[in-house]
């Protein structure tokens, strides 16, 4: 876990867990002044400025979750799951997202969204993120604490499958 002079910060914590975008770097703008898109032109601009291959997330949390996923949901093919981070873009700015995980069903791709926070408060801001997922103030690392770590990715994976679930998808579709 990285520290800053203030401590662990929510960035911090948030790119240790899912990443960073490479949205600062190609686009120019820099934080805070990202400008505001239209979530479809979002969503396919983060998609673009992925750091890893999204079948393969290189955070553990988000590799752990996502294999939580692909299990629990009896997906058949590895790429009809995937994880995209978007900390530090304009959807983490504008729409607290901070990643999403994305299948594709039939003709369609389904999304659900995820904040990850330290606050205790933040599911009460009206945040935009299909899930406001609380993690402890000092983040989760498997070589700290394992068990809390597989605790927190099996948390956050129940979550996903059961909003991908109510939005249609079911195991006997895949």
């Amino acid at each position: 876990m990285r520290y800053e002079k203030s401590g662990i910060t929510g960035k911090i914590v948030e790119r240790e867990l899912f990443g960073e975008s490479r949205y600062e770097q190609i686009t120019g703008e820099r934080s805070p002044e990202f400008k505001y898109r239209e979530p479809d032109q979002a969503f396919r601009l983060v998609k673009e400025m992925q750091p890893f291959d999204p079948t393969r997330p290189i955070p553990e949390f988000a590799y752990m979750v996502r294999r939580i996923i692909f299990k629990e949901l009896k997906l058949s093919l590895e790429a009809q799951l995937r994880f995209y981070t978007s900390v530090e873009s304009s959807l983490d700015r504008y729409r607290g997202i901070d990643g999403w995980f994305e299948i594709d069903n039939e003709d369609e791709e389904i999304r659900v969204t995820v904040d990850i926070t330290k606050n205790t408060d933040a599911k009460d801001t009206g945040y935009k993120a299909n899930i406001v997922f609380l993690v402890p103030d000092d983040g989760l690392d498997r070589k700290v604490d394992r068990e809390q770590f597989i605790k927190y990715s099996l948390e956050l994976a129940h979550e996903v499958v059961e909003l991908f679930r109510q939005q249609g998808l079911s195991p006997e579709r895949n």
